[in-house]
C-alpha cells in the first residue's frame, strides 16, 4: 500500500475537494483558423506545465510525509493506551476508578469511529458525484483503507469492553462465631470481596449494554447501506468504473456486516484474564498519565485533517493540471497531423 493510499484514506474529506471551477481549464481548443499559431509557444508551454506538475508533485509529497508521520504517532499512542488499561483491572482499594478510565477510553475511541464514518460518508458522496478530478478508483482505494481505520477502533472498544471485572463466585456473608459467659453466637458481615465484584460488575455489565447497542445500530446502518448501493448498481447507465467501485462496496459492506455479528458474540466472552489489580494511588497515576497522553494525540489528531486540507487541494489542482497536459498534447498530435496532411 502506497503512502498516498495510506493518508488519503485515513482523512479524506468531501469538504477538502477543490471546486470545479477553481480547476485550471482542461482543455486547450485550437485557435480559429485566421489566428496566426506560434507553435513553438505552444511547445513551450507544454514543457513548462509538465515542469510545474513535478514541482507540485514534490509539494505533494512533503506533505504526505508529515501526515504520514502524525498519523503513525496517533496510532503507537493510541495502541499504548488501550493495551495499558487491557492490563489493569479494580481492586477493592481502587474500587471502580479503572473501570471509569476505560469507559472514557471507549468514549474517545467512539467519537473517532464516528469521525471517521463521518469523513468516509464525504468521500463516498464525492465519488458518487463525480465532482472531482481525482480518479474514483484512487478514491475507493483510499476509502477501503478508511474502513481499516474503523475496523480498528471497534476492535478496540470490543477489547476494552471485555477486559472489564467479571462475576465472580463469594459468599455474600462472613460468619464469625462469638462466646462470652457460656454463651455463643454467630455474626454476620458483608464480604468485601462480593461487595466488590456486585460493584463492579454493575460497570462492566452497563458498559457492555452500551457497546451491545452500538453493535445492533451498526449492524442496521450496514443492511440499509447495502440495500442503497445494490439499487445504485442496478441504476441504468453507470459507467464500467462506477459499476467496479460498487460491487467492491457492496462486498466489502457485507463483510463489515458479518464482522459486527461476530463481534456481538465476541463482546460476551471472557476476555484476557491476565488483567492485573491495582491500588488507589495506582490507578490515579495511571488515570493522569492517560490524560496527558491524550491532550497530544487530540492535537496530532486534528492537525493531520488540517495537513490534510492541503493535501486535498494539493491532490485535486494535480489532477487538474495533468488533464490540461493532456489536453494540450491532444491538440499537439491533432494540429501535426492536419499540417503533415496538407
Amino acid at each position: 500500500m502506497n503512502s498516498t493510499s495510506l493518508i488519503t484514506a485515513f482523512l479524506v474529506a468531501s469538504t477538502f475537494a477543490v471546486r470545479a471551477q477553481d480547476a485550471p481549464a482542461a482543455t486547450a481548443a485550437p485557435a480559429a483558423a485566421s489566428e496566426e499559431i506560434d507553435i513553438e509557444a505552444r511547445k513551450r508551454s507544454i514543457v513548462e506545465l509538465e515542469a510545474h506538475i513535478v514541482d507540485r508533485e514534490a509539494r505533494l509529497k512533503e506533505v504526505s510525509d508529515d501526515i504520514i508521520r502524525l498519523d503513525e504517532r496517533v496510532e503507537k499512542r493510541v495502541d499504548k493506551i488501550v493495551e495499558k488499561l487491557k492490563s489493569m483491572e479494580d481492586s477493592k482499594d481502587s474500587q471502580v476508578k479503572v473501570a471509569q478510565t476505560k469507559k472514557e477510553a471507549i468514549e474517545g475511541l467512539r467519537k473517532m469511529i464516528e469521525y471517521y464514518a463521518k469523513k468516509r460518508d464525504g468521500l463516498e458522496q464525492l465519488i458518487k458525484s463525480g465532482k472531482t478530478a481525482v480518479p474514483g478508483e484512487e478514491l475507493a482505494g483510499d476509502k477501503a483503507v478508511f474502513d481499516e481505520r474503523i475496523e480498528k477502533r471497534v476492535a478496540q472498544v470490543i477489547d476494552l469492553s471485555r477486559s472489564f471485572t467479571e462475576f465472580e463466585e463469594h459468599d455474600k456473608y462472613d460468619e464469625s462465631t462469638q462466646s462470652a459467659w457460656g454463651w455463643s453466637w454467630t455474626n454476620y458481615n458483608i464480604n468485601e470481596d462480593w461487595r466488590h465484584n456486585r460493584k463492579s460488575v454493575r460497570h462492566t455489565d452497563a458498559q457492555k449494554k452500551e457497546v451491545e447497542e452500538a453493535l445492533k445500530a451498526s449492524i442496521d446502518r450496514l443492511q440499509r447501506r447495502g440495500i442503497e448501493l445494490k439499487k445504485s448498481l442496478a441504476a441504468p447507465g453507470i459507467t464500467d468504473g462506477h459499476k467496479e467501485i460498487l460491487e467492491a462496496d457492496i462486498s466489502t459492506n457485507e463483510g463489515m456486516v458479518a464482522q459486527r455479528q461476530a463481534q456481538m458474540e465476541q463482546l460476551f466472552t471472557a476476555g484476557d484474564a491476565t488483567a492485573t489489580p491495582v491500588s488507589r494511588s495506582e490507578a490515579d497515576r495511571v488515570r493522569l498519565a492517560i490524560e496527558d497522553q491524550a491532550k497530544d494525540l487530540r492535537d496530532d489528531f486534528f492537525q493531520i485533517f488540517e495537513k490534510y486540507a492541503e493535501f486535498g487541494n494539493e491532490r485535486e489542482k494535480i489532477a487538474g493540471l495533468k488533464a490540461n497536459l493532456q489536453a494540450r498534447k491532444d491538440w499537439m498530435v491533432k494540429y501535426e497531423a492536419e499540417q503533415g496532411s496538407k
